[in-house]
């Protein structure tokens, strides 16, 4: 096999599915509603539209003030571990509910509309089956680099996750970032005992590690796969938006592949799109002579 497509989630959008981060919000909202006022309470409203990177801006220092406000108490042991079962706890909901809203997804009323060689590589950065099931691809040839559907195979009792081939989704801060972050977080709370700050800190960076995707972790997990994508001279890439969150991706499949392939990167049309994308590639320093940006109706022109 000597091509590869790259398949981001407007790939899905393409083909009419609601996997927007704002269809996660529709679900959130009707399922549970406890959940999604304290998510509005403690993330921005740009966490609809920029899911990942704003799970790395939880509000902290209102997260605990709310606690203690509707309990009336600070700095006491009992309550202090209290606060951090709550934080725990909503860990495992908002977990819980993006499976129960991936799994939901039914692909039943959709129908493919372009031409894919089936025998090709796939690295899907999706959860669903689209490929499979639209397209025949054999999951043999689909690099699920997040986990899928598919793959998924895990139990949910009650509330509590058992975790076997879990969605992976999250926020890309370093260890360091996220340490200055929680500090940052806790000096807005202003005079507290020390013992409280010292736990506070180590427990809030711990939340914010479980929301970490760790990048490279995942590379090296797949090097075998990595390796195997030698011959390929030909890449699509096909509903990603290219930007920093999955830019090592990127970066080691361009290592990867052999240096003169030629990339074709699907797009909507809109200069500030093209501007992004260009610069994307410039980035991981592929000739301007080894890529060109298509659109859909590009492709199924020269599918026909």
């Amino acid at each position: 096999m000597n091509k590869l497509y790259i398949i981001g989630n407007g790939f899905d959008l393409h083909h009419g599915l609601p996997t927007k981060y704002s269809d996660f919000r529709c679900f959130v909202c009707k399922n549970n509603p406890e959940l999604f006022a304290k998510v509005m309470c403690y993330y921005s409203c740009a966490l609809w539209s920029d899911f990942e990177r704003e799970l790395g801006r939880f509000k902290i220092s209102s997260f605990i003030k709310d606690f203690f406000y509707v309990n009336k108490v600070w700095n006491r042991s009992f309550q202090q571990d209290c606060l951090f079962e709550n934080e725990i706890d909503y860990y495992y909901e908002i977990q819980l509910c993006f499976t129960k809203w991936v799994n939901s997804i039914s692909l039943n009323g959709f129908y493919p509309d372009l031409e894919i060689e089936k025998d090709s590589f796939f690295f899907s950065f999706n959860y669903t089956d689209t490929l499979n099931k639209l397209y025949g691809v054999s999951n043999d040839n689909i690099k699920f680099i997040h986990g899928s559907k598919v793959e998924h195979d895990r139990q949910i009792v009650d509330t509590q996750i058992i975790y076997n081939g879990a969605y992976t989704f999250g926020h890309i801060l370093e260890k360091t970032e996220i340490e200055e972050y929680v500090k940052s977080e806790i000096l807005h709370l202003g005079k507290l005992d020390q013992d409280f700050i010292y736990k506070a800190k180590n427990e809030f960076s711990n939340f914010m590690e479980a929301f970490r995707k760790d990048v490279q972790d995942i590379i090296n997990l797949n090097e075998q796969y990595f390796n195997r994508l030698v011959e390929v001279d030909s890449v699509y890439v096909l509903g990603h938006s290219m930007t920093e969150i999955d830019k090592k991706y990127f970066e080691k499949i361009r290592n990867s592949i052999k240096n003169n392939a030629f990339w074709r990167i699907e797009y909507y049309g809109g200069s500030e799109e093209e501007k992004r994308k260009i610069q994307f590639m410039n980035e991981l320093k592929v000739s301007k002579s080894c890529f060109e940006l298509v659109t859909y109706e590009d492709i199924k022109k020269q599918d026909e």
